[in-house]
C-alpha cells in the first residue's frame, strides 16, 4: 500500500512542531535556572532599588527573549523598582502562546498594581487599594498553590497592612514550600524581614529576634531599615534585654535622623519605655 504523502508531510510538520515546542520549553526552562542563579548571589535578592539585577538580568535578552520568562522577570523588576510604566510595556511584550510560565507572568501584573499603588501618593487611598490588591494575591495563592514565592508576596502585603496574624501563617505556609537548604538563601532575606516585623507585633518576641537574626545575616543593611529596627526593639524589650532595645533604636536614629518622626519609632520608643516602667515596679 503507498503512502499517503499528505499524511506524511503532515506528520512530519507536527514533528518538527513538538521537536520546537520542547526546545522552547527547555529553553525558559534554563532561563528560569539563571533567574535563580542572578538572585540567589550574595548581597544581591530582590532588593527593590537595585539597578544591579536588572542590568544582570537584561544580559540574558539575548538568549531568553520570547520565553516569557525573561519578560515576566524583567517586568517584575520594574514593578520591584518602582518604574510601572516600564513595567506594563514589557508585559505587553509577552508572547501570546500558552505558557508553563504563565504564573510569573501574573505575578510580574500584581506587583507592578502594587507599584502603581504606591506611586499615587494617598495614604489613605493607597491603604484601601491594598487591602484589594490582597485579594487578588489570596486568589492567585490559591490558584498556584505549589509556588512559593506567591506566598511571600502575599505575606508582606499583609505586613504592610498589619495583618501580622495572617502574614506569618502565609510565611510559614511559603516556607514550607521550601527546601530546607534553600530557607536561608540570600534571597529570602525579605521574608525574614516581615517575620521579624510581624512576630514582634504580635508579642513573639524569641521568634522576632531569631527572624531578624536570620535576615541580618542575609542583608546586613537591613540595619537601615526602620520597620525592622523598631521591630527588633519592641522585641529586646520585650523579652527585657533594654540595653540591646534603646542601642536598637539609637543606631536607626543615628542612621536616619528622620525616623524620630515616624510614629513607628515613637510607638517603638514608648513600648521601651513602658516595659521599662513595668519592671521598675515589679522589683
Amino acid at each position: 500500500m503507498r503512502a499517503n504523502p499528505v499524511a506524511i508531510a503532515a506528520w512530519c510538520i507536527m514533528s518538527m512542531v513538538t521537536v520546537t515546542a520542547d526546545a522552547k520549553n527547555e529553553l525558559a526552562e534554563w532561563c528560569e535556572g539563571q533567574w535563580e542563579l542572578v538572585t540567589s548571589n550574595p548581597g544581591e535578592g530582590l532588593q527593590p532599588g537595585s539597578g544591579a539585577l536588572l542590568d544582570r538580568w537584561r544580559q540574558y535578552a539575548g538568549k531568553c527573549a520570547g520565553t516569557v520568562v525573561f519578560e515576566a522577570r524583567l517586568a517584575f523588576l520594574y514593578a520591584l523598582l518602582d518604574e510601572p510604566r516600564k513595567a506594563r510595556e514589557v508585559l505587553k511584550t509577552v508572547p501570546a502562546a500558552k505558557s508553563d510560565y504563565q504564573y510569573l507572568v501574573d505575578v510580574a501584573s500584581l506587583q507592578t498594581e502594587m507599584a502603581e499603588i504606591f506611586a499615587s501618593g494617598n495614604a489613605n487611598d493607597q491603604r484601601t487599594q491594598l487591602r484589594g490588591l490582597e485579594t487578588k494575591y489570596v486568589a492567585f495563592v490559591r490558584r498556584y498553590s505549589d509556588w512559593a514565592q506567591g506566598y511571600f508576596l502575599l505575606g508582606g502585603i499583609q505586613t504592610t497592612l498589619d495583618q501580622h496574624r495572617e502574614a506569618i501563617e502565609t510565611m510559614i505556609a511559603g516556607l514550607n514550600r521550601v527546601p530546607k537548604e534553600k530557607r536561608t538563601a540570600s534571597n529570602m532575606w525579605s521574608v525574614y524581614r516581615h517575620l521579624t516585623v510581624s512576630y514582634a507585633e504580635v508579642g513573639e518576641y524569641r521568634a522576632a529576634l531569631h527572624s531578624g537574626d536570620l535576615a541580618h545575616d542575609l542583608k546586613k543593611e537591613i540595619t537601615g531599615d526602620p520597620h525592622v529596627m523598631c521591630a527588633a526593639a519592641k522585641a529586646y524589650a520585650g523579652m527585657g534585654d533594654f540595653k540591646s532595645a534603646q542601642s536598637t533604636l539609637g543606631l536607626i536614629a543615628l542612621k536616619k535622623p528622620e525616623v524620630k518622626n515616624d510614629p513607628k519609632f515613637l510607638d517603638a520608643q514608648e513600648f521601651v519605655r513602658a516595659r521599662m516602667r513595668q519592671k521598675a515596679t515589679q522589683q
